[in-house]
């Protein structure tokens, strides 16, 4: 799985697409604390474009009997 996240710029008429970032999700599940701090390359952008990223996983679990949501 990747996560994958498109760049805009909603100033001015429309938005226009900066680019493209794509993180596999394997980095996140591999680096401390699931937490990644760096800099990103920018798809479908000029050339040696990046992003800099704060990404955090996290899990939310979630009582089946407590949840209100999932009783049918």
């Amino acid at each position: 799985m990747v996560f994958f996240t498109q760049v805009l710029d909603e100033h001015g008429s429309g938005s226009q697409s900066l680019g493209v970032c794509k993180v596999p999700l394997s980095q996140l599940l591999e680096s401390a604390d699931m937490t990644l701090s760096r800099p990103f390359a920018l798809r479908e952008s000029g050339a040696d474009t990046t992003l800099f990223l704060h990404l955090c996983l996290r899990v939310i679990h979630l009582l089946l009997a407590s949840c209100s949501l999932l009783s049918v």
